[in-house]
């Protein structure tokens, strides 16, 4: 009975340890090749900076689409395959850089990389409520959390070494994370047994049909503004930080050093936010606190980024830092917030994460394009003939406007009622 026990912690052990490495490896590659586009323009002769762009942004509308359908998928095919299938299509748009051979061929993989983390959303929703405990199910919310942060600073700090490892080669820097996500998934369907489906299975309430009742929850939709003005505010300031630091700092900072900076204070310190936030929630059972403070900081932090441009660069750095802490800080209870909700399933949980980002991320791709033509707007305002001057003019007033949607984001925190219990 004991190695039985003993089995059964291991494979428990395992199969958490193979979710978080493969939705870790999915946040990695959402911005993947922002740190190698030059060597993606030289490769592939792109010159054209929209284009490259379409390597980012080709992915969300797949995420979008697949992660709405998630919940419908899961339905048919069980959990632990709904996690099988989100693995294998990511393996295939990993792997094709291998082979790929033109720059239409980088985008399919692309494409297929954003079917497979639009699918992982639901899952994890699903997973966490389906077979872990309270207490852990607030510990795995607070990593899911922080991915988005570790992602991108995994992201900064190996694509390019990878790069330069594969003898200036993509193909590899691309491909080697497909091997990786591979070897995860055949461990996988070694550890976990599918589900058996039964008929009941099947006819319960599930899939699309969950989306009609979240929408009219009202907590819900809250959550859903919130995000919509948090992932706005985050894909504009994560674009074009290190542009701004750079041209503030006059050249003192590279490029490359920018980069640097940018990642360090925006993520790097971000990730303390969201282990606060996931720690406070976890010891006191409360959700809203972290959640309205995150917003009060992003509030405060965009208006230092903002004004800082007239004072010093370190003003600006605080107020990003500040950004990226209250960014990260409502997070974990985000996730959570939907596990507390009465007549909540499994399934449902699963939508609440799909309806939840995927609004996130509609919105905020296309926020990053209004508010690039913003920034071209009010630079015609600047009253200088300096197009650097003219340009930090621009995305400073975008950083004060943008200002306000972390205000309207608090005002939408503040009326969503407690969900969670104290503890005492």
């Amino acid at each position: 009975m004991n190695n039985d026990n003993q089995r059964a912690r291991t494979n428990y052990v395992l199969t958490t340890a193979i979710m978080l490495l493969g939705l870790m490896i999915l946040y990695v590659h959402q911005m993947s090749p922002a740190p190698v586009m030059g060597a993606l323009a030289e490769e592939f002769g792109v010159s054209n900076d929209a284009l490259l762009n379409l390597s980012i942004s080709i992915t969300y509308p797949m995420t979008i689409i697949f992660s709405m359908l998630g919940p419908a998928i899961e339905k048919k095919t069980g959990t632990r395959n709904m996690f099988t299938l989100s693995m294998l299509v990511g393996v295939a748009g990993l792997l094709l850089n291998f082979v790929m051979t033109s720059y239409t061929v980088f985008l399919i993989g692309r494409a297929l990389y954003g079917i497979s983390f639009g699918l992982c959303m639901p899952f994890f929703g699903n997973a966490i409520a389906k077979w872990y405990k309270d207490k852990q199910k607030e510990e795995l919310n607070t990593i899911n959390g922080l991915y988005p942060f570790l992602g991108t600073i995994m992201c900064y700090a190996v694509m390019f070494p990878l790069y330069k490892l594969f003898s200036n080669s993509n193909k590899g820097a691309f491909g080697i994370w497909g091997v990786a996500l591979l070897v995860l998934c055949v461990i996988w369907l070694f550890l976990k047994e599918p589900e058996v489906l039964s008929e009941e299975d099947e006819n319960s309430d599930g899939g699309l049909a969950v989306f009609p009742d979240l929408i009219r929850r009202r907590t819900i939709r809250l959550l859903c503004y919130t995000f919509v003005c948090d992932f706005t505010c985050y894909s504009f300031i994560a674009a074009q930080l290190p542009t701004y630091l750079f041209e503030l700092s006059g050249g003192s900072f590279s490029e490359s050093a920018a980069g640097l900076i940018a990642a360090f204070v925006f993520p790097g310190v971000g990730i303390i936010g969201g282990t606060l936030g996931g720690v406070y929630m976890t010891k006191t059972g409360l959700r809203k606190p972290p959640m309205l403070m995150g917003q009060i900081l992003k509030f405060i932090g965009f208006i230092l980024a903002g004004i800082g441009a007239n004072m010093s660069i370190v003003v600006v750095l605080i107020g990003v830092a500040i950004f990226g802490i209250g960014n990260s800080l409502w997070v974990p209870a985000m996730y959570t917030v939907p596990l507390d909700l009465e007549g909540m399933t499994p399934a449902h949980v699963g939508g609440a994460f799909s309806l939840i980002t995927s609004s996130g991320f509609l919105v905020g791709s296309i926020g990053t394009v209004v508010f690039g033509a913003v920034t071209t707007m009010l630079m015609a305002h600047a009253g200088t003939a300096d197009p650097v001057a003219s340009h930090i003019f621009g995305l400073k007033n975008c950083f004060l406007i943008l200002s306000l949607l972390s205000a309207l984001a608090t005002l939408f925190i503040a009326m969503i009622k407690e969900s969670g219990t104290r503890r005492n």
